[in-house]
């Protein structure tokens, strides 16, 4: 909910510049150090450290932080082509994040999934192409960018955001424990989309809608789409919006 609020704010642009293919020495923060580390075509973002993404010619990895001690504690590692990026000691002991400023700019040639949780944000500069990607974010964590996919699937859970635009043949929304989705801006051929919990989908469909809404959670859609399912319980509802 953080970063939505903070852009409702017009705050956006206070937040650090980069290239888009972030070169680490024109990246305007200080406290930038590159990393070096294998090839990856997914990402996995944990304890609140908010990640700047862009996608370019080259796979880059450069962090930062208000302090070069706890800059020194963001590890940056591929597990079977996943890049993760987590603050903690060498015991793997989670420390306490909170104030500390913790980014990671990354670069991408291709990506198809990503993750963020625990209070970590997602922030795309550009457009993300790819043919299918998966987003994922728990736990109070927030996605902002433009993605264009034949295949999109977007979970979001734990009082997690997700603003999207761009578009995509295929479209599937998971929104649950008073998460929002808002993809008004997000075109889509067809689309599958669950609401539970008090949370909330926005979004746009030219061709097919399958909608499911419960727990006080609803689906508003515009476009003309042929509703091939449309459900609401326990004060939800599914409704166009012009």
């Amino acid at each position: 909910m953080k970063l939505l609020a903070l852009l409702a704010l017009s705050t956006f642009l206070s937040l650090p510049t980069f290239s888009q293919d972030t070169d680490p020495k024109i990246i305007n923060d200080a406290n930038a150090e590159p990393r070096r580390v294998g090839s990856f075509h997914a990402i996995k973002v944990e304890d609140g450290i908010d990640l700047y993404l862009t996608q370019g010619d080259e796979e880059t990895v450069v962090v930062s932080a208000n302090k070069i001690e706890y800059r020194n504690k963001i590890n940056t590692r591929v597990e079977n082509g996943v890049l993760r990026i987590y603050f903690g000691d060498e015991r793997g002991l989670v420390i306490t994040w909170r104030d500390r400023r913790l980014r990671a700019y990354i670069s991408v040639k291709k990506l198809d999934a990503l993750q963020a949780s625990g209070g970590s944000d997602v922030i795309v500069r550009g457009t993300l192409s790819a043919d299918k990607l998966k987003l994922d974010f728990s736990g109070g964590s927030d996605f902002v960018g433009s993605i264009k996919a034949n295949e999109l699937t977007v979970d979001i859970s734990g009082g997690s955001d997700a603003r999207l635009t761009g578009n995509a043949v295929n479209l599937r929304v998971e929104a649950s424990g008073g998460s929002d989705f808002k993809g008004y801006d997000m075109v889509s051929d067809y689309a599958i989309v669950e609401a539970s919990g008090g949370s909330d989908a926005q979004l746009t469909v030219n061709k097919e809608l399958f909608a499911e809404a419960s727990g006080g959670s609803d689906i508003y859609f515009k476009g003309n789409p042929s509703i091939k399912r449309s459900s609401s319980s326990g004060g939800s509802s599914v409704s166009r919006r012009n």
